[in-house]
Parts: structure tokens; C-alpha cells; sequence
């Protein structure tokens, strides 16, 4: 072998254990950062740089865990193990050992999973959350890289990988000795890690673990009774039900807001947000149709929890710059009797928060914009949205939006999708 073909064969998985390195301290930083959120709530990453960029609302969404490990934790365990694999590759490139065939392969392999998990992260963190982690980013750049370069790495091109791939698969099946055991080791003892955390969790929530309601629904699919509809139906209403007597029990004080809905309805939902919030605004989405499907059904009360040091003294920094701004202009709106149309243009249009827009918006829902602009300029027009930040801290609010149902408080908006929702109902003895 020549001396430059040398230095490419060697070149190439080099690159990819640098690759490794960096996915690995990015994970690293990733799961720290997911930790601190969970157990101290006044916590704010360096990441968090606007309602748009924040590694935080994507850390605080049900996407960030995975069988209740933060999905970091698994990224360290795929990169580790690349890590290893494009370490043996190039000690057997160096000496020439046929060994470097098999380790190409399974680097390729490995980062062609790493880049289909890293599409759909992607994906639900741009059409779902609409929100960039910058430090997810780092990792979906990273998986993207490793394929092509590890597509090049391959000894055969795709053709002998495939034929590989089949070699190998024979050869686990019939022997349980060599690389087999090494890679046997590798599930056992990221199975262990799921098992230690999932038991220990020491980083779930200061309140109790809260699982996903999604997951905890979904879970009588894999039940004996999945092919009864029917008996399926109940396991469901029986998941959500114990999953909701794990949720804190709270009071809420402030309610002096207008309602949306019918007064005395048997669902009472208390809704803490910020208006420049992308997951607020997500929810938003989510519970509109819900407030006009069931107007006769539930009472809607809104509170405001802008994130940002202007007007929350427990955030450290001005997170969402508008969110306080925007949360006094809903307060006058208030005032003319127009909330709840107001708080729609809030929340629909929450990339143009401005003061002029404020105004603007006002004079569309045809409120009197002398008296609102008044209203926005008075100080006074604060107070309110100081006592629902008071009453949110009182109740330990951690993240927005904070939702609280009939006494229980549930984080996030997962509750308001409508599959949800609607067997929340059933549970209640409405339909």
C-alpha cells in the first residue's frame, strides 16, 4: 500500500474518533444540563438565548427522555461505542489486520442509526417543540458527518458492507465467542444503565417521577389485550388514571382572571404561560379547539409566568425579552373586556412581539387604543402579572406551560392532545 493510500485508510476512522470525542462531551453537557434543569428550578442554560434558540424548553419537553433516561445518556453509550470501533479500525489498518473489514462495517452501521434517531429528534424539535437546542444541534451536525465520512471508510463500498452485514448475522447466530461477546457486553451493560436509572432515577423531578402521558397510555398497545378494542380502551382509562394520582396536588390562589368557558364546570384547568414561549405556544394550539369543543365542559383560567428578569424576580436573565411587554398589553386587553382574543394574537404571532404590534393588535380586536396604550405604559398595569408569578412560585411552577387540571398539575401540553384529553374526560364521567 502506497504511502498516501496509508494515510487515507488511517485518516479516515482517526476523523471518526474525533467525531466520537466531541458527540461524547456534547452528551455529557447535555445530560449535566438536563440534570441541573430537573433539580433546581431556577436553573437557565448558557444555551438559552431566545424563545427560539433554548436547549432548555427542548430539555424540558416528553421527546428529551427515552424509557425514562435523558436520550443524552444514550448518546454517550452509541458514541462511546464508535469511539471503540474507529480505534480498532485504525490500530488494524496500522498493521494491516483483516480485522479493519469488520469494524468498518459496523461504524457505518452504527452512524446510519445514529443519523435516523438524529432526523427524527430534529424533526420533532423543529415541527413540534419549533424550537432549536443548540446542543442537539451539535449532535444531529455530528451523526450527519459520521455517515459520510464512515461511508467512505467502508472497506468494500456498500456492496461488501451489505454482504457483511450478512456474514455477520450468520456468524452471531451460530457463535457466541469473539466480538460477539464484546458487543453482547455493550447491550448488558447499557441495559443495566436503563435498569440503575430507571430505578435510582436520581434525576428525575424534586416533586416525583412524572411519566410521559403519551407512554403511559400507549402502554396498553403492548398488552395481552391489544387485539380487544375494547378491553384496550380500558387499560387505557386505567394507565392515564394511575398515571394522574402521580401528579402533585396543588391549589391555585389567583383566579380572579376571566374565565373561558363555563363557570363551575366539572374540568377547572389553570394555566401558567409565557406568550413568547414556543411550547406555550404549542399548547395554545392544542387547547383552542378544545375550548370550543367543550365550552360547556371546562372553565379556563389563564396565568401569567413570563420567563424573563424584567418582571419575574426568580429568572436570572431576560430570557423571552417580549414576554413581560406582551404580558401587561393581555392585562389591558383584559381590562376591555377582550383577553382571550387578545391572547390568541399573542400567541399566534409570537414572532412579531413588539411594542408597536402591541397597539396594532389592539386596534384590530376594536379596543380603544387610547385608554389600552394608557393602561400599557401604566406600571400599575404589572401588578397582576406579579401575583400570578407570585401564586406560580408559591405552587413551585418550574417551566411553562404549567398546567393544572382539576388540582393536579401537569407540566408540558402533552395533556391537551386530543386523544388525551378526550379519555381525561371519560375518566371524569364526561363524554
Amino acid at each position: 500500500m502506497s504511502e498516501s493510500k496509508q494515510n487515507r485508510s488511517t485518516g479516515l476512522p482517526m476523523f471518526l474518533a474525533i467525531l466520537a470525542v466531541l458527540a461524547i462531551i456534547d452528551a455529557l453537557v447535555l445530560t449535566s444540563t438536563h440534570a441541573k434543569l430537573l433539580s433546581q428550578p431556577d436553573f437557565e442554560s448558557f444555551c438559552n438565548i431566545s424563545a427560539e434558540v433554548s436547549c432548555d424548553s427542548a430539555l424540558a419537553s416528553g421527546y428529551s427522555k427515552l424509557l425514562g433516561v435523558p436520550v443524552s445518556l444514550f448518546a454517550l453509550v452509541a458514541y462511546a461505542l464508535m469511539l471503540g470501533l474507529a480505534m480498532i479500525d485504525l490500530k488494524s489498518k496500522q498493521s494491516g489486520d483483516e480485522k479493519a473489514v469488520g469494524a468498518g462495517n459496523r461504524i457505518f452501521a452504527l452512524a446510519g442509526f445514529n443519523l435516523a434517531f438524529s432526523l427524527y429528534m430534529a424533526g420533532a424539535s423543529a415541527f413540534d417543540l419549533r424550537v432549536l437546542c443548540i446542543l442537539c444541534a451539535g449532535l444531529y451536525l455530528i451523526a450527519l458527518t459520521a455517515i459520510a465520512v464512515s461511508f467512505l471508510n467502508l472497506p468494500s463500498g456498500i456492496g461488501g458492507f451489505a454482504q457483511g452485514l450478512q456474514s455477520e448475522i450468520k456468524d452471531s447466530l451460530g457463535s457466541f465467542g469473539g466480538s460477539f461477546m464484546v458487543q453482547a457486553g455493550a447491550v448488558i451493560a447499557a441495559a443495566a444503565l436503563v435498569i440503575v436509572f430507571n430505578t435510582s432515577n436520581p434525576m428525575g423531578p424534586p416533586e416525583g417521577k412524572e411519566p410521559h402521558p403519551a407512554k403511559a397510555v400507549a402502554a396498553a398497545d403492548d398488552s395481552a389485550a391489544a387485539n380487544d378494542d375494547e378491553a384496550k380502551h380500558a387499560l387505557q382509562l386505567e394507565n392515564l388514571k394511575k398515571w394522574i394520582a402521580t401528579l402533585p396536588e396543588v391549589t391555585v390562589g389567583s383566579a380572579y382572571h376571566t374565565p373561558k368557558g363555563t363557570v363551575g364546570a366539572p374540568i377547572r384547568i389553570e394555566e401558567f404561560a409565557d406568550f413568547q414561549c414556543p411550547a406555550c405556544g404549542r399548547a395554545w394550539e392544542l387547547l383552542s379547539p378544545i375550548m370550543k369543543k367543550h365550552a360547556d365542559k371546562i372553565e379556563v383560567y389563564f396565568h401569567h409566568f413570563p420567563l424573563s428578569s424584567e418582571c419575574n424576580p426568580g429568572m436570572q436573565s431576560n430570557l423571552h425579552s417580549h414576554a413581560c411587554g406582551a404580558a401587561r398589553a393581555a392585562v389591558c386587553a383584559e381590562q376591555q373586556g377582550k383577553f382571550w382574543e387578545y391572547a390568541n394574537q399573542l400567541f399566534t404571532n409570537q414572532r412579531e412581539l413588539s411594542d408597536e404590534k402591541y397597539m396594532e393588535w389592539a386596534g384590530q380586536l376594536g379596543l380603544d387604543q387610547a385608554k389600552f396604550e394608557t393602561c400599557w405604559k401604566d406600571p400599575a398595569s404589572l401588578a397582576p402579572v406579579s401575583a400570578d408569578i407570585k401564586e406560580g412560585v408559591r405552587i413551585q411552577v418550574s417551566s411553562t406551560p404549567t398546567i393544572i387540571i382539576n388540582g393536579r398539575k401537569f407540566r408540558g401540553f402533552d395533556i391537551f392532545r386530543p386523544e388525551l384529553f378526550e379519555l381525561m374526560l371519560e375518566l371524569e364521567g364526561i363524554k
